[in-house]
């Protein structure tokens, strides 16, 4: 019996190095090596392995993950994308909010420090499907770039939150152009009751590409002033 139960014990002490050992040691160059050898995903099954190693990644290998993208768009960064699109997707599911936090804080990291234009697009794209209030910040500060004002519209006005709708309209009287444009039909996708005081001087005047905007954004909007009694 004693001998029995030393064996017990012995193979017990013997899991407790190996359960250890179960904490991931791989390097985030690694990482994402084996991630993207699993892109893009043929079967349900690839992918929610896929998935399950993103879960397991820092937001440092988050964010490098996305540094990763080339500057010639070359076609080896489709499989960072597949991978991104689906991430985000995923991370939008119950249950999933820790780790929706961590992937956003992971792009938003990446898209500091990246200079592409067009990589930034991608990476705003992807806070546009799983960014909240936690992006808006980011997002606010290229609503008057020429390239990237339109994305960031969007993704703002997907957000659609209290937060989101007022840094549309606090970028408002700095934008113009494109950026103005973007801007203005975000907010009427926002339905944001407060942009209508704003938008309503800005009709007289205004060029006919500009006017449609507003005509979509204050039908949008609805505001009491062009309710019937």
């Amino acid at each position: 019996m004693n001998k029995f139960l030393y064996t017990l014990v012995a193979l017990f002490l013997l899991q407790l190095p190996i359960h250890a050992q179960t904490v991931d040691q791989r390097t985030t160059t690694t990482k994402i090596a084996d991630l993207l050898a699993l892109q893009p995903a043929e079967n349900a099954q690839k992918l929610s392995d896929a998935m399950k190693q993103i879960d397991g990644f820092t937001q440092q290998d988050i964010a490098a993950l996305f540094n990763g993208l080339s500057t010639n768009h070359a076609p080896s960064d489709a499989k960072i994308e597949f991978a991104g699109n689906s991430y985000a997707f995923y991370v939008m599911q119950p249950g999933k909010d820790s780790e929706r936090t961590k992937f956003v804080q992971g792009l938003l990291s990446s898209l500091e420090t990246t200079q592409d234009q067009y990589n930034k697009s991608f990476i705003i794209a992807l806070l546009q499907k799983a960014g909240k209030d936690d992006a808006v910040s980011a997002l606010s500060a290229y609503l008057t770039h020429d390239y990237l004002s339109g994305y960031a519209a969007r993704a703002l006005a997907s957000i659609g939150s209290s937060q989101a709708s007022s840094a549309l309209l606090k970028a408002l009287p700095a934008s113009k152009g494109a950026a103005q444009i973007s801007i203005i039909e975000a907010l009427g996708d926002t339905e944001y009751e407060g942009a209508e005081a704003a938008l309503l001087p800005l009709f007289n005047g205004a060029e006919v590409n500009l006017q449609k905007v507003i005509l979509y954004s204050l039908a949008r909007i609805g505001g009491p002033r062009r309710t019937k009694p």
